[in-house]
Formats: structure tokens, sequence, C-alpha cells
């Protein structure tokens, strides 16, 4: 199979949805797409379904935080200094599985390789019974609380994602935890009783953003036995996209959102 590989530089948070919003539109002129990205700010983004209520809107608009809502599921997300990857196809043919929960999990397989590959071990997360503290509250908030099949060290999760399906096609917007914040992050939540997830990166040596990348490339590839093609953005995708993006700085900056 032969998928499309763009190798993004570092956008702003409006960028980088509209970018996946746009890509997500086109897929049926390749197998798939891999996108591999970072993120040029520190941000926040929201599941498409999720409510505001555990997020200090004020105190991100004071220290420029951009807050964003993913076109995917899930929880919310803080990105700093992390390493982000879309993945863009159809199930069935081109290899992914039809369900939901089967598809995170294959997804998910290929981060654990890619982090085998570096020498880190990790695994997928099982849940675990958690009547013992039902008074605990349990904000929605990604890399706290992990769901089945998430990518974990230590029992800590540093890899997580969320899906949007439209028929056949799905996208999985996914992150690795190069650097948590877990101070920094307490500013933007309320009533967060967030435990610091462990920064295994940090301790693995000669890993950083570039081998990550390359992990996850020849991980991806080797498993699903996809062969690369870099195709940059043309200059027209260029343009939709600079026009979704606009349009969403100016929703998510507005004080009425």
């Amino acid at each position: 199979m032969i998928w499309r590989l763009i190798e993004s530089e570092a956008n702003d948070a409006y960028t980088n949805m509209a970018i996946d919003e746009v890509l997500f539109a086109q897929i049926r002129q390749y197998d798939g797409i891999l996108r591999i990205y970072t993120w040029k700010n520190p941000a926040i983004s929201i599941g498409r379904h999720e409510r505001l209520d555990d997020m200090n809107l004020g105190a991100c608009r004071r220290d420029g935080i951009e807050v964003v809502r993913r076109p995917t599921g899930g929880g919310t997300v803080y990105h700093k200094g992390d390493l982000s990857f879309s993945l863009i196809g159809e199930w069935g043919g081109n290899g992914l599985p039809r369900g939901v929960r089967e598809s995170y999990r294959f997804i998910h397989t290929w981060v654990i390789e890619a982090l085998k590959y570096l020498g880190i071990k990790s695994e997928h997360y099982k849940k675990i019974d958690e009547q013992n503290n039902p008074n605990v509250p349990k904000p929605n908030i990604c890399f706290f609380s992990p769901i089945e099949d998430d990518v974990i060290i230590n029992n800590k999760k540093v890899a997580g994602g969320a899906q949007r399906r439209d028929g056949r096609r799905i996208l999985h917007q996914a992150t690795l935890n190069l650097n948590p914040a877990t101070e920094e992050m307490r500013k933007y939540f309320y009533n967060a009783r967030l435990q610091a997830p462990c920064p295994p990166f940090k301790r693995a040596r000669n890993t950083g953003v570039k081998e990550l990348r390359d992990a996850l490339k020849e991980s991806f590839g080797r498993i699903s036995n996809v062969q690369w093609r870099d195709i940059p953005l043309s200059r027209a995708e260029i343009e939709l996209i600079r026009e979704l993006a606009k349009r969403k700085k100016e929703k998510y900056q507005s004080p009425s959102w």
C-alpha cells in the first residue's frame, strides 16, 4: 500500500486542527495519510463533545494558551513539547480494523512497537477496578484518565488518541506526552487532582522528537506493509487550511465562546 506522509512544521492549534479536517475530506485520493507534527505554542485541545466546566478559560486567555476543539472525540489534552500524529484512512482494504476498539488497539500497537524500537518498554492499558475510590473526581483530562488500550509505561499514560468516523473514513488523532507539565496545568483546570505522569522519554538516551518521528514511520510501515510517499501540502490545500484556521481562531478566541 502507498500512504501519503506529511511531516508538518510546528503550527498553532487552529492550523493543526484545520489541516486534519482538510485532509480527512480528501482521504479517498490515497490509501491512507500519516501526518506527524508538533505544536508551535502551548495549547489545549478539547474533544468534540467535551464540556468546558473544568476549564479556566480566563487563565488560558491571560497566559496566551491556545484553546481549540478537535474534530475527534476523547478528553482534554494540554500540548506543550509533545509529539502528535494523525492517521487518516478507511477501514477494511487499507489494513485498519472496522471496529473502533479494534482500530484503536491496532494503531496503539504501532506506537508500542515504535517505542520498543527505541528501547522503551510500554504496553496497552487495561482498565482497573475503580470502585474503591468512587468519590475521587476524575476529570476527563487525557493523560490523567487512561482508557482501555492507551499506551502506558510503569502504569502511567504516555500516549492516547481519539477518532472521528464518516462512513468508512477514519480520522485518528494521537499524542505522545514528551514533556509532562503537571504543575503548569493546574492553573488551567478547576478541581483537577493531577498526578504527575512519568517522563520516560527524558530517561531514554538519544530519544527526542526526531528519533520518535523516525521510529513511528518505521513501525507503521513495517507492521502494515506501507510504503511512504512524502507529499507536502499542496497550494490548494494550504489555502483551504488558512481560511479554516482563521475561522477557528476567531471562534475560539471570542469571549462569548
